[in-house]
């Protein structure tokens, strides 16, 4: 995290999985001062 982010990250990759592609995206892990570990599941289309 920057110092002097605006916090915007997160938030819009969940809207770009979710709403346009149709996927999921679960926390997996996280820790304070280590960080956080994502799945992003997404659709095969056929």
């Amino acid at each position: 995290t920057k110092e002097r982010g605006w916090g915007l990250g997160l938030p819009l990759v969940k809207r770009i999985v979710e709403v346009n592609h149709k996927g999921k995206i679960f926390v997996l892990k996280s820790e304070l001062d280590k960080g956080t570990t994502f799945r992003i599941v997404l659709r095969r289309n056929g």
